[in-house]
Order: structure tokens, then sequence, then C-alpha cells
């Protein structure tokens, strides 16, 4: 099912390793830009930009980091990440008001999953509300894979 050095294989299994012991959202980020040799990368929704300046100045052979506002991502990103490659991303949570009422809610999760069966791609629930699409190569089918245990519902009536 794995291939033999799979990266992202490594780090779920350090995910599943650490037990209830719950990873720092910008280090498991990290550790999967560093141990994918990843040389071009996209943050999108950026609030801050701390995610980025820690994975520039962490990861050194980084050449390529684009910023994108978050409605022009799902047109503009995805077509782009190469077969077997990554799109991951914050705010996978159940709670659609996860943030104040002067946002709007947040519909990440289930629209995550919904997206990932729509092109046909693994979709890997992460700890600290974090997930992860690989980009199909090959003959890779639809699936969630929950790293958390959560095993959570993925409807929206459900959430609101």
């Amino acid at each position: 099912m794995w291939a033999f050095r799979d990266p992202l294989q490594k780090l779920l299994d350090q995910v599943a390793a650490s037990g209830r012991k719950r990873p720092e959202r910008e280090a498991m980020w990290t550790r999967l830009v560093n141990e994918t040799d990843c040389r071009r990368m996209a943050e999108i929704g950026v609030c801050k930009g701390e995610l980025t300046r820690r994975l520039l100045s962490e990861r050194p052979t980084l050449e390529t980091c684009y910023l994108i506002d978050p409605p022009f991502a799902s047109k503009t990103v995805y077509p782009k990440v190469r077969p077997g490659g990554f799109l991951g991303g914050d705010d996978f949570c159940d709670n659609i008001w996860q943030h104040s009422r002067e946002f709007e809610p947040s519909l990440v999760c289930p629209f995550v999953v919904y997206f990932a069966e729509a092109v046909d791609a693994e979709v890997f629930i992460l700890p600290c509300q974090q997930f992860l699409i690989r980009k199909p190569a090959g003959a890779t089918r639809f699936r969630v894979v929950d790293v958390t245990g959560r095993r959570t519902k993925f409807d929206v009536l459900s959430r609101i």
C-alpha cells in the first residue's frame, strides 16, 4: 500500500507513536516539508505568516513560497500540485463556529472530504485540526485516513 520510503507514512507513524501527546502544528508541517524534500509550497489563508517564516528559516532549500488569499485557492492551487504532491490545511474542525461570531462559519470540514472525493484523492485528518490531501498519482482511490481516531461525521447537517 505505501511506497518503501513514503515520507507521509513516516510522519503518520510518528504521529501515531506519539499517542495522546499532541504534536505542535508548525513542527508537524515543518517535518513534512523537510522529509518530502519540498522545494515549492504555498500557504493559503495567511494570517501572520508565522508558519511560512518558520519553514523558510528551517528549510533553506525551499526555493519558492506563495502566500495565497483563500478565495483564489480552489481554482488556482490544486491543478498546480504535482501528482503525488500534498495540499494541507488548517481549521478541520467539527464546530463551524470555532472562531468568534464576527467570522463566517467554517465548513472546512466537511468540504475537504467532499473535495478529496471529487478528485479521487486520499485525505488525512491530522492532529491540531489539520488535514492533508495527497493528489492522486496512479491508481490511488479516495479514502479518508483519520490518524486522530475521532471518527468524525462528514455531513453538513450535524454542524448546523
